[in-house]
């Protein structure tokens, strides 16, 4: 035997039979699997997804039963109570047994089988809930817990509800009682009182297991320390290896992050669509999203979650009116070159302070529970559940519940208004209410009415309304917004009676609310023979057309009182084919023959400003042709 082999076997360590005992050596792969997973506890929740909870170094862990996470853990128990005995001669290597790819997935089916036979949970992900205390995940590696009630709240070993880690979960910091909330305010770019209580709220908000949440929407100018404000916020509820990340790509993307994490947080976004609104919403609200299984004809995949949503970018990203009236929208201000803090020296000075920071967010909570059974508001707004939990947890850090009731609204309305101003519909009909009280039309008149309020590029954006219908969907969806600044919109009214009766919409001032601008009186309707008084001159710039007019402003299309005042023998003054509608200063009527003039000769008509533009001209009009090309129509009558 050569020295070299002969010296490894003399060093070998010795060999030891596999601590499985020998009721275990006549089992095969899978069944010594089913023995390694028995060890702990198998349980099933509400959708009998199937899960473990087992215990690890004196610790309690829960996994699902699909996840790679407990399929490593079935491999560690096993590779640890089943060892494999590699020999080459007479060397002979102790290392941990692993079993066949088939006895595993053999193994799961049956773990998953008894898992579902077993008791029903709910599965928790950072924030759960037991008897009526709030229990949250700390995420340190001996998985304990913190269990808030209303008498406080303590650090436990064991929680009293399992936790699900998914990837990328990060470790809160242990809190300290004793702590106070103003030690927060160093760390936030914040401009005033109201704004600071708002976002301490929004935490507060986030340390409940059920929602509906606020969107926190962030916005300020380049360099205003928007990212760091979200990680603060988010670093006290739901630390990530990620805390901000890129907008998603569609629904599901976003549904499938909220369901692995407790708060979502996207960072530098330009701007928000209206799908990407409906989104967010629908997330902090509660909301579900289904798809067809893999490898199935007729089964679905349901996403039901209500998470936490922290947004930020340089724009005013809320300006959908649905998401507006469901955010709490900061603006930073900017921030001096006195302010700014080298990055590592700022996050150190944090990690020093969250301990105690957290400890009092966890005392307002612990408020929160006590008094969200008395407490009242004068009034609830939108978002009602997180309003009375946010005003009954304030008196924890010394301030009362009005003082949340007056930043929210503030807030809200600010909020409301920036959506109007960044919507030209909703502009658009402001404007209308500002210049009468009531005004009813069908939904094309009016759509012609708003169409002469905005610019030729709004008018043919892609998602602008084409027809009375979509413009009806666009005014239901804006309404809220408007009411909230004194304005009412009336979809389901009718104008007219009999044969001619027809729907309508009605926009009229409400005395709740203010508008954005004073609006005037409205002005008295001058008859036609004022209109025409000698002397006056009107010209026209656009066609229109009085059939298209006349709805909005009355059932009468023609007037016929209205005659021509030449001769009604002369071929050249022959009557008007068309009559002037019933309501004076609106369109133009034109002769059935037209009648050369030198070209910019001035014609009775409207003034061009108080004429609607029309987004396609009726060709059945004829008139003379002024320097601009523009075809101008002629007038029922001259003096």
């Amino acid at each position: 035997m050569p020295d070299d082999v002969r010296k490894i076997i003399e060093t070998a360590p010795e060999f030891t039979p596999p601590p499985g005992g020998e009721d275990d050596d006549g089992l095969s792969q899978r069944d010594k699997l089913i023995l390694c997973a028995t060890g702990g506890e198998l349980w099933r929740d509400a959708d009998h997804v199937a899960y473990a909870t087992v215990e690890v170094d004196g610790h309690l862990e829960s996994f699902a039963v699909r996840s790679s996470a407990y399929r490593r853990h079935l491999l560690k128990t096993y590779g640890a109570r089943y060892k494999q005995v590699i020999a080459e001669g007479d060397t002979k290597i102790t290392i941990p047994g692993s079993p066949s790819s088939q006895a595993l997935a053999d193994a799961l089916n049956s773990v998953e089988a008894i898992a579902c036979n077993g008791a029903e949970k709910v599965p928790a992900v950072r924030v759960g809930e037991h008897e009526g205390r709030v229990v949250i995940d700390l995420g340190t590696p001996d998985w304990s817990a913190v269990v808030i009630g209303p008498d406080g709240w303590s650090v436990v070993s064991r929680p009293p509800c399992p936790f699900i880690r998914p990837a990328g979960l990060r470790p809160l910091p242990v809190p300290q009682k004793g702590g106070r909330i103003d030690e927060l305010r160093p760390f936030l770019n914040i401009g005033s009182d109201e704004d600071f209580r708002l976002a301490v709220a929004w935490i507060v908000a986030c340390l409940k297991r059920k929602g509906p949440f606020p969107v926190m929407v962030v916005n300020g100018e380049q360099g205003a320390a928007k990212s760091t404000f979200c990680r603060v916020l988010r670093r006290l509820v739901d630390p990530n290896a990620a805390d901000l990340r890129s907008p998603p790509k569609d629904e599901r993307d976003a549904l499938i992050a909220a369901r692995n994490g407790w708060v979502l947080g996207y960072d530098n976004l330009s701007f928000i669509d209206g799908d990407q609104s409906d989104w967010f919403c629908r997330i902090a609200t509660g909301g579900g999203f289904a798809t067809r299984a893999l490898y199935t004809n007729n089964e679905e995949v349901l996403i039901d979650v209500c998470r936490p949503v922290l947004l930020n970018g340089i724009p005013a990203l809320a300006s959908c009116p649905d998401l507006a009236d469901r955010a709490v929208a900061l603006t930073l201000p900017a921030m001096t070159a006195e302010a700014r803090r080298p990055e590592a020296a700022f996050w150190s000075e944090f990690d020093a302070a969250a301990p105690r920071i957290l400890g009092a967010l966890f005392d307002g909570v612990s408020v929160a529970l006590r008094n969200r059974a008395t407490v009242t508001l004068p009034r609830l707004p939108r978002m009602a559940d997180f309003a009375l939990w946010s005003a009954a947890g304030f008196p924890a850090f010394g301030w009362k519940p009005d003082q949340f009731v007056a930043a929210y609204e503030t807030n809200r309305a600010r909020g409301v208004e920036e959506a109007v101003e960044a919507d030209p519909l909703a502009a658009a009909a402001l404007d209308i209410a500002s210049e009468r009280s009531t005004y009813i039309a069908t939904a094309t008149a009016l759509l012609a009415e708003i169409n002469a309020k905005v610019s030729l590029d709004v008018s043919r954006d892609k998602g602008w309304p084409k027809d009375g219908t979509r413009l009806s969907n666009r005014l239901r969806r804006v309404a809220p917004a408007l009411r909230a600044l004194g304005v009412e919109i009336e979809l389901d009214q009718h104008i007219g009676r009999g044969a001619d009766k027809k729907r309508a919409i009605r926009i009229r001032r409400v005395e709740v609310g203010t508008l954005r601008r004073p609006a005037p009186p409205p002005k008295k309707q001058s008859n036609l023979k004022s209109l025409a008084a000698p002397g006056t001159v009107w010209t026209l710039g656009t066609l229109i057309c009085p059939h298209s007019l006349a709805p909005a402003f009355g059932r009468r299309r023609y007037d016929s009182r209205v005659r021509a005042a030449r001769d009604p023998r002369s071929r050249r003054d022959r009557p008007c084919r068309w009559r002037q509608p019933a309501a004076p200063g609106i369109g133009a009527v034109a002769h059935r023959h037209r009648r050369r003039r030198p070209c910019g000769e001035d014609r009775l008509g409207p003034p061009a400003d108080q004429l609607p533009r029309l987004s396609r001209p009726p060709g059945r009009l004829r008139g003379a042709r002024g320097h601009s090309g523009v075809r101008r129509a002629s007038v029922p009558f001259r003096r």
